[in-house]
């Protein structure tokens, strides 16, 4: 269901609902609401008009009883506090749009349990943390020896210049070039049949 019609739903359900009447059900277009006072707030549930109605409302029992145990007071502002709870609760109540069949000790206990490992899984980390902070000391301590050692025994870490690549020609190999073989074989031949200048 869209975002939009979910609103649509929910600004439409005030001008439903009637305080003066003893029913919790109101039916419009292709939805139902089925919906119990609390206190001056309303609880409700939007459903189609094919739904189990008899499923409907005692899942809005629990839903009631749920938002009762958790807060203290059944105002809007514990409410808001308490969101986080709820919406759990409600998780644990509601699966895939399924609602599962819970009591309210079984969804405090499931409740409990989450919280439970929860606070595990914060001291877990926390020991993580505080191991890789001892671990981060103990580097530095070592490296600070290290520096202490070398520049005791003479030898300071200066830092070190950065060393680019360069350039080698390539060798030049010992076997001599067709080109230059030419030119070796011709000067001897000349130089056989060259006369000698006349003295």
């Amino acid at each position: 269901m869209p975002r939009t019609r979910i609103e649509a739903l929910l600004a439409s359900f005030p001008k439903l609902a009637d305080s003066g009447t003893q029913h919790t059900i109101v039916e419009q277009d292709n939805v139902r609401f089925v919906y119990q006072p609390l206190d001056e707030l309303y609880i409700f549930l939007i459903t189609n008009r094919q739904s189990n109605i008899l499923q409907d409302i005692d899942s809005l029992h629990i839903f009631a009883q749920v938002v009762s145990s958790i807060c203290k007071s059944l105002d809007e502002r514990e409410i808001v506090r308490s969101a986080f709870e709820l919406l759990s609760a409600f998780d644990e109540i509601v699966t895939l749009g399924y609602r599962e069949n819970l009591s309210l000790s079984q969804i405090k206990t499931f409740l409990e349990m989450e919280s439970h490992e929860e606070r595990v899984q914060e001291i877990i980390d926390r020991n993580k943390e505080l191991e890789a902070t001892e671990e981060r000391k103990r580097k530095a301590k070592q490296l600070e020896m290290q520096r202490k050692e070398a520049a005791r025994s003479g030898r300071a870490m200066a830092p070190r210049t950065p060393s680019y690549p360069t350039y080698t020609p390539p060798v030049r190999s010992s076997v001599p070039d067709a080109m230059d073989s030419y030119e070796a074989e011709k000067k001897k031949t000349f130089s056989k049949y060259n006369l000698p200048s006349a003295l």
